[in-house]
């Protein structure tokens, strides 16, 4: 294990005086330590937010705010007492009007 630390600290000090692509490339291959599948599972668990918005934009089609910029304030108040099961949303949905209507 000490070893990969030596490596790992050697791919970084090339990187850090790089001069050509060269060096650019064994400071790669020293970093990533060309057995190793790291890389890969960083690489998918970067893609996991981007998955959860597109699957919720495809759930949640519309918001207050989108009801309100296309006219809609029935439905916006309407969605908002859902969100909040409450029906005292009047502060909130006349702070979203005022935002809407300063954009």
């Amino acid at each position: 294990m000490p070893s990969k630390g030596f490596v790992f600290v050697a791919g970084a000090l090339v990187n850090g005086f790089v001069e050509n692509v060269e060096m650019l490339i064994i400071g790669r291959i020293l970093l990533n330590d060309i057995g190793t599948k790291d890389w890969r599972i960083a690489l998918g668990l970067a893609g996991v937010p981007s998955v959860v918005i597109t699957l919720g934009s495809l759930v949640f089609l519309d918001t207050p705010n989108s009801f309100i910029n296309r006219g809609y304030t029935k439905e916006a108040k309407a969605m908002l007492k859902k969100i909040h099961g409450t029906n005292n949303i009047e502060e909130e949905f006349q702070d979203l009007v005022e935002a809407f209507e300063a954009s």
